[in-house]
């Protein structure tokens, strides 16, 4: 169990670390885009390339984290890449995903902040709810490449509850470090150790595996057997 939450620890800070600062850094950069014909395509492609630049990174990461053998890889990064492109679209429909001042991130909500007085609730509130539209939208797209080692309702809560957790840190920790990646990696340690403490129960050990008779059992058990 300490090897599996070490692994995925590590694996989701630098999965989201790296996925979610190259994907915001592509999303917001204007001159990358500059070519589109029309300001509708140059952000339908900001987005897209944001999106599928955070998926897979945090997908990739977290497969190498997992160590599942049941779960495909090219099934994972799909399913996480498609997660990644609903998340940018949806947020950047919703509330603004990043509010930026020399890449340091900042989630707050518009609607609050336009109220005397609650200009600190926005900030406050941003990140845990951004976190909880990023981890639904992620958790359910990956959720369809589990392939049965997992009930899809409880990995789409474990994934919602560890980002609204991650970028609540995250949120809260832009206002002290102005450093994009720094402040995603956090976003992701702190993913890593919620969603991994709610995985302990699935670690690599307590698999199921088929038998050569055809019978399913537990990975733990057949290695007691063998001793």
């Amino acid at each position: 169990m300490n090897r599996f939450m070490s692994r995925w620890t590590i694996a989701n800070t630098l999965g989201w670390g790296v996925g979610l600062s190259l994907g915001l850094i592509l999303m917001f950069d204007n001159r990358l885009w500059a070519w589109a014909p029309t300001t509708t395509v140059g952000l339908s492609l900001a987005l897209l390339a944001g999106g599928v630049a955070t998926g897979l990174g945090v997908g990739a990461a977290q497969w190498i984290g997992w160590r599942n053998p049941a779960i495909p890889l090219a099934g994972w990064l799909a399913s996480s890449t498609a997660g990644g492109v609903l998340v940018y679209f949806v947020t950047w429909s919703t509330f603004p995903l990043l509010q930026t001042v020399d890449f340091d991130m900042g989630f707050v909500v518009p609607l609050l902040g336009a109220w005397p007085g609650f200009s600190l609730l926005g900030h406050v509130l941003g990140g845990p709810l951004t976190g909880l539209v990023v981890g639904l939208l992620m958790g359910l797209a990956q959720s369809t490449s589990l392939n049965k080692q997992m009930s899809s309702l409880r990995w789409i809560g474990i994934s919602t509850l560890a980002a609204a957790l991650g970028f609540l840190v995250g949120n809260l920790v832009s206002w002290m470090i102005p450093s994009l990646f720094i402040c995603t990696s956090i976003t992701g340690l702190v993913y890593g150790i919620v969603s991994g403490m709610l995985l302990s129960g699935r670690t690599p050990a307590r698999w199921v595996l088929s038998r050569p008779d055809g019978s399913t059992g537990d990975a733990m058990d057949d290695r007691s057997n063998a001793r």
